[in-house]
């Protein structure tokens, strides 16, 4: 089976991961994308966890986060029962609550279930913050990887400065 989700701009799935008898995919799309619990149109790029059966192939769910800015996710993992997504987001989005970016954007990684959001973590500075991978479990470790890039400007792609890795332990 192929599970296809369009729209009138561009869809990504970065990672996949299987959870029980469901497969979830992490991504984000631009503006509108077709999927049945997913109001569109995006501002800019919205952070997208969709989740099929295995099996089948059918529909099971999707999750969609986002505010003005751009916003992505780069991995979902299955943990607990819960579906832990990590990216990156700008200027304001709405988690379990709002939260609004340090820098030019901050790292994000969030628990999910079939009612949304659990939990979240957000972590930056004056810089770009990227979660890019997640392994762990939040009750006890939680680690995260990805970037911190300092940038000469603003926007969904910056004049890039000077890159590091990190490891995060929460």
């Amino acid at each position: 089976w192929v599970a296809n989700f369009g729209g009138d701009d561009n869809q990504y799935i970065y990672s996949v991961e299987l959870h029980g008898n469901t497969i979830v995919g992490a991504g984000y799309f631009w503006q509108t994308i077709d999927l049945p619990n997913i109001s569109t149109p995006a501002q800019r790029a919205d952070g997208l966890v969709v989740e099929y059966d295995t099996l089948t192939g059918a529909f099971v769910d999707a999750y969609r986060y986002g505010g003005p800015g751009c916003d992505y996710l780069y991995s979902a993992k299955a943990s607990n029962g819960q579906i832990v997504a990590a990216g990156a987001f700008q200027d304001t989005v709405v988690l379990d609550t709002d939260v609004t970016a340090a820098g030019l954007s901050d790292g994000v990684v969030v628990g999910l279930d079939s009612s949304g959001v659990q939990w979240h973590r957000t972590f930056g500075n004056d810089g770009d913050e990227v979660a890019q991978s997640t392994i762990g479990d939040v009750s006890s470790a939680l680690f995260v990887g990805g970037t911190r890039d300092v940038r000469l400007d603003a926007g969904c792609y910056p004049t890039p400065g000077v890159t590091t890795g990190y490891i995060r332990r929460f």
